[in-house]
């Protein structure tokens, strides 16, 4: 199923036949009003597209006369928006090494890409054509088609990870009760030991809870991001009013944290044999049925 997203300076100018995402302007001169978000009903996700770095929006649109790469990492820094799982940039294929570069390559791996080439293709090069991107950078849309492809005024976009939007299965929301609590858990320990290079078992139980007290994949980041210890690494963040991740001076901030011992990395390597079972699992399920 390919799914489809819109976007224009002008909500009216966008069809809504087979649309599954939208994008309007949060804020500056061409910002949508309520009543331009009110014109698309309810399953076609909203997606608010922010030109000023200092204002909080799901998508920053980093161009000519828009923000600016050097403004993406207080950008990140500063992003929290309910129901979104990462910062999302726009950006077209020129300027994408340069952002990615501003933010450094880790923070850019944590961040979607939503990639415009506006040329009727989907090739998605990395500064000029013919270079791939650094592995582990997620395109999550690319922006191909602009007015003289769409023959109206507005530009189309395909979506490459329905996760993005929150759209599993079926079109619906992906139901976290498919993933084993041992999955879950991986997930807590995991993202735990990529942040801090250790892992806080004590916190797993709220996350789950957290997690299937929620509904789709943004469940996952809530949870995470309800959890004392991940509010802690935010506000350590904050304290040292920096981008580039000064582990070591968060970790002195977070002592409670205890290194992986062999043991926990044997578990850890257990649980993602689980995680790969549950997704077998899944993957079966979902198979067509003869």
């Amino acid at each position: 199923m390919t799914l489809v997203m819109r976007d224009s300076i002008t909500a009216s100018d966008i069809p809504l036949a087979g649309l599954d995402a939208v994008g309007g302007y949060g804020d500056g001169p061409r910002m949508w009003s309520s009543q331009d978000w009110a014109r698309f009903p309810d399953g076609i996700v909203p997606l608010s597209i922010v030109i000023n770095a200092a204002h909080q929006g799901d998508i920053l649109d980093v161009e000519t006369s828009d923000a600016t790469p050097d403004q993406c990492p207080g950008w990140v820094q500063r992003f929290n928006r309910p129901n979104r799982r990462a910062p999302t940039f726009y950006c077209n294929r020129v300027t994408w090494p340069t952002i990615v570069n501003a933010v450094g390559l880790a923070v850019a791996r944590r961040c979607d890409w939503w990639i415009s080439t506006l040329d009727n293709t989907q090739d998605v090069y990395y500064g000029h054509r013919g270079t791939a991107p650094p592995g582990g950078l997620n395109v999550v849309a690319i922006q191909w088609k602009g007015s003289a492809e769409t023959g109206g005024h507005y530009d189309e976009s395909v979506i490459l990870d329905a996760s993005w939007i929150g759209v599993g299965r079926g079109g619906g929301s992906v139901i976290v009760d498919d993933f084993s609590d041992g999955t879950l858990v991986w997930m807590h320990h995991s993202m735990q030991d990529e942040l801090f290079g250790a892992v806080d078992p004590s916190g797993q139980q709220a996350f789950v809870n957290a997690v299937r007290g929620g509904t789709g994949l943004n469940a996952i980041y809530d949870g995470w991001a309800k959890l004392p210890q991940a509010q802690a690494w935010a506000a350590a963040k904050r304290a040292l009013g920096t981008e580039q991740a000064d582990l070591a001076a968060i970790r002195d901030q977070l002592a409670h944290l205890q290194p992986l011992n062999q043991a926990a990395l044997q578990k850890l390597s257990q649980d993602t044999q689980a995680v790969l079972a549950d997704l077998a699992q899944l993957q079966t399920s979902e198979a067509p049925q003869a």
